[in-house]
């Protein structure tokens, strides 16, 4: 129902002007409110169909991710774009921190709180009502009315000449001129979205249920795992992304993965012990930011080869062709990982599942000459000052 809400959204979103980017994020913000007011709502009165409802109506804010986007590529220069993306990124990952932790917290107090007959999930949606509502003050009084009349408007064309992605310029046209970019973007969008969801929705499972840690200690857990996903995010963006080329850090990436996906797996086994507890989280850690990281440097790399505006290989089409694929791999993620979970209740069946994505992305890397080309070097002279 998430998916179904956030492609309704992206199709409102998109027929919006980008200089339209403050109502955007306002809707966005009163759609958070009203979805979780749906679920706060829902939860108290145990209403089912009311928080199917809701979760699409939550769903229907993620479309604004277009808008988000289409901003740091129209008012960021192409050698910058890889930064900003892992920028967003970062950003993305402190919520993804904050949210779970602070959805533990809410379970906690809730648990504490058991005699006054509300359900602790109730607790975490009303905090989530506080949350949209301090959000929708924020852009009322910080975010500039205005806000394309002082942003730092760069002129670019969509696809700049001396913008080296992977080798020199003069070698990109002759190699990858016979595969359309915009099929590098399907491929690479949905497989990272889908094995994103299938970590972040079967962890929740492994944590909460084979660990038995329960709800909030599996928030908690997964909370912390962001964290490391922050560090990730900001030494890739302060110390790689300006020195090496986008091939070769997607090589090296993928490489991260495998060994990430290696320390999820566990024996199968009543007690799990704490060195596989450990082993699996920092699995974690690794595997989660390694996929992120790929498929927002190979984002970059097809941004950075756009064709002319009108055409679904132009910033703003292949932006709507890469925020669909990513909602079509978050409801496949999902829904495969708790299938299989279901069936095969352990570490190792999650392990196994992000496997067979893993593969899929070995074939992309491999197979695909947008990607796969050799670089003439792993160094490339492009790129914005260090992030401080």
């Amino acid at each position: 129902m998430y998916s179904v809400g956030a492609l309704a959204g992206l199709a409102v979103f998109f027929a919006m002007p980008i200089e339209k980017l403050r109502l955007a994020l306002l809707i966005h913000a009163s759609v958070m409110l009203v979805g979780n007011l749906g679920y706060t709502i829902a939860s108290a009165q145990g209403l089912p169909a009311l928080l199917m409802i809701s979760r699409a109506v939550v769903g229907f804010e993620a479309g604004v991710q277009y808008h988000t986007s289409l901003a740091f590529v129209q008012f960021a220069a192409p050698e910058d774009r890889t930064y900003y993306v892992i920028l967003w990124q970062f950003c993305l990952g402190i919520g993804n921190c904050l949210g779970p932790m602070l959805a533990g917290v809410a379970f906690v107090v809730g648990e504490a709180l058991d005699g006054l007959g509300v359900a602790p999930d109730v607790y975490a949606n009303g905090l989530m009502v506080i949350w949209a509502i301090v959000l929708i003050l924020a852009l009322l009084l910080l975010f500039p009315a205005h806000w394309e009349d002082v942003a730092p408007h760069v002129p670019t064309t969509d696809a700049p000449e001396d913008e080296v992605v992977c080798g020199e310029p003069a070698q990109m046209e002759s190699e990858v001129g016979s595969w359309p970019i915009v099929v590098t973007l399907i491929a690479t969008s949905l497989v990272q979205a889908t094995q994103t969801m299938l970590w972040r929705s079967g962890a929740a499972v492994v944590f909460a249920e084979v660990f038995s840690w329960g709800v909030s200690g599996a928030g908690v857990a997964m909370g912390a795992v962001a964290l490391g996903y922050c560090a990730a995010q900001y030494i890739v963006a302060k110390y790689l992304v300006q020195y090496y080329d986008s091939c070769f850090l997607m090589r090296c990436l993928l490489g991260a993965q495998i060994a990430g996906c290696f320390l999820l797996a566990g024996p199968e086994t009543a007690e799990v012990s704490s060195v596989w507890k450990v082993f699996f989280s920092v699995g974690s850690v690794v595997a989660w930011s390694a996929n992120a990281l790929w498929g927002g440097v190979a984002l970059s790399l097809c941004l950075g080869r756009a064709k002319a505006a009108g055409s679904w290989q132009s910033t703003t089409g292949m932006l709507l062709v890469s925020q669909i694929c990513i909602n079509l791999g978050n409801a496949v993620g999902a829904t495969a990982s708790r299938m299989v979970l279901q069936v095969w209740h352990s570490q190792i069946a999650l392990a196994s599942v992000m496997g067979v994505v893993l593969a899929v992305q070995l074939g992309i890397q491999i197979g695909d000459p947008n990607v796969a080309q050799p670089a003439s070097g792993h160094t490339k002279q492009a790129g914005r000052p260090a992030l401080e």
